[in-house]
């Protein structure tokens, strides 16, 4: 947010300046003592200026920075010239210049979409529109980096010109432009606002920039206000969302997703970890197989697939295939390698969705024990998939982008209920939540969905193609040979320095990430 820190003795208030028009504003107080009347007016203060201080409409495309000053068409100018009023109090005015009632689309709160402010002919501030440069509060971005000293109405005015354009990302040969230049996503976009004019009577201050908060930060930091829908009690403390509809979603890949939590990962074996978002689709993709490879294909020993994520073909669907390349094709489903048509088209991973998303170490540790309160609490999960149980030599770990959900996470996402709080869930095996006594542990999850089972990535030690899923009625279930056509919820860790850039989390008014 844009912070001005004041040593100051008051403020008498904001002039908004809106086109053509002039506003001062008296503020009154009157007070009645026996027969003596007392009448006071505060006194006003107003600038005159000219100039069309709304936003115009201008075609923006990207443009190298060098040419700014001599094109002439994709390249918006706001003249405009400030001075005090001829009723303004004889006192020393300052006054700031900032862009007011901002509405901006999300692909242009970028480091690309860059700003000026000359005054007399020079340069004194200039910026982006990227959230680590500076976060808009309440539609508000301050242009001026220190208050200036308003002219009198008898004086020069100062002279004003607000430059704004998209800066060209790939300044070198254009087969050395890489995917990450790409700028298409920030065509066909809009940016409204007004040019405003604030006014005080105080001593100069300068201004603190404050740019947003890294999402992993800020939503880890929302954990001790939110006791009921958020826990840390995972034994390595990553802050997850739990209850059946805690405010925890986003819009990402411009559907709503939900965040699972924050944890610590790392994006190569054995390499340092980092604090980032977990985020889980909010609706199925589909239903399909975890698994289907013929016999003698990769770790597959017969027709019904194997439960080895590294070379599944629900795996290379998500990563490789038509939901990574957001295009139709064939996807798994059956026995014997059979596919079906599937399309992505419109709801498969966009340009932008995938610039979000790095590598993560995922764990593929599995368990053949789980059904009793030694070996299937939620706890026992966390360690089973950060093991090393797993049927034959396959890998115990996966590098890669698109994965699934872990019965662990499932486990923590409990939000219990007044018999059964999370807590008293936490120490009943997963695999009795069906029951009676314990549905409130399924049925305030939000990570349950009732209609079917749904694909978890950890496997089954015991069998080459057997893996676990969300059963339908709460519990972890294993006895379903990986070819098995379930719901599919696309899994992914963002980048670590991703931000939340807008939003409060809830369905309606998800968190916004750039």
């Amino acid at each position: 947010m844009n912070i001005k820190k004041y040593n100051t003795k008051f403020i008498l208030f904001e002039i908004i300046v809106i086109m053509l028009g002039i506003i001062g504003v008296t503020f009154a107080a009157s007070y009645i003592m026996k027969s003596i009347n007392i009448d006071v007016d505060t006194a006003s203060l107003a600038v005159n200026y000219t100039g069309t201080l709304t936003l115009p409409k201008v075609d923006l495309v990207p443009i190298e920075d060098s040419s700014v000053y001599t094109n002439t068409d994709n390249v918006m100018r706001i003249n405009f010239t400030v001075k005090g009023a001829s009723s303004n109090p004889n006192i020393p005015i300052i006054y700031d210049v900032i862009l007011s009632d901002l509405e901006i689309d999300n692909e242009l709160r970028s480091e690309y979409l860059k700003w000026e402010l000359k005054k007399n002919g020079s340069i004194i501030s200039k910026g982006s529109f990227d959230p680590y440069f500076d976060a808009l509060n309440d539609g508000k971005l301050w242009l001026t980096e220190i208050q200036q000293d308003l002219p009198t109405s008898s004086q020069s005015a100062d002279n004003y010109e607000f430059i704004l354009w998209i800066s060209e990302s790939c300044t070198e040969d254009i087969t050395t432009c890489t995917e990450e230049m790409d700028q298409s996503n920030m065509l066909g976009k809009k940016i409204s606002g007004k040019i405003e004019t604030v006014l005080y009577t105080k001593s100069k201050e300068g201004l603190v920039r404050m740019s947003t908060s890294y999402a992993s930060d800020y939503i880890a930091s929302l954990l001790d206000s939110n006791p009921n829908t958020m826990n840390d009690d995972d034994p390595d403390g990553n802050v997850r969302y739990m209850g059946s509809d805690p405010n925890n979603y986003v819009k990402f890949n411009n559907e709503l997703w939900r965040i699972i939590g924050v944890f610590n990962v790392a994006s190569t074996y054995g390499g340092g970890t980092e604090k980032r978002l977990k985020i889980i689709r909010d609706e199925s993709i589909g239903n399909y197989s975890w698994d289907n490879k013929t016999s003698g294909v990769g770790s597959t020993t017969s027709n019904y697939g194997s439960n080895d994520w590294t070379d599944s073909t629900l795996m290379e669907m998500l990563n490789n295939g038509p939901y990574w390349n957001r295009m139709s094709g064939l996807c798994p489903t059956g026995v014997n390698g059979e596919n079906t048509s599937c399309d992505f088209s419109a709801n498969g991973l966009t340009l932008g969705a995938k610039r979000l998303i790095e590598d993560a170490v995922w764990n593929l540790g599995g368990s053949g024990s789980y059904n009793t309160s030694s070996t299937g609490l939620a706890n026992h999960w966390y360690g089973y998939e950060r093991g090393t149980a797993i049927y034959g030599n396959k890998p115990t770990y996966w590098i890669g982008k698109i994965g699934l959900v872990y019965p662990s996470d499932y486990g923590y996402a409990t939000g219990g209920g007044s018999n059964y709080d999370h807590n008293k869930c936490l120490s009943v095996p997963i695999n009795w939540w069906y029951q009676d006594e314990y549905v409130e542990c399924n049925e305030n999850n939000y990570l349950q969905d009732l209609s079917f089972h749904q694909w978890t990535i950890t496997n089954y030690a015991y069998s080459n193609n057997l893996s676990f899923c969300v059963n339908n009625n709460g519990g972890i279930y294993c006895n379903l040979y990986v070819t098995a056509e379930l719901k599919v919820f696309p899994v992914l860790y963002l980048k670590n320095d991703v931000l939340i850039i807008d939003g409060d989390g809830t369905k309606l008014n998800p968190y916004i990430l750039r």
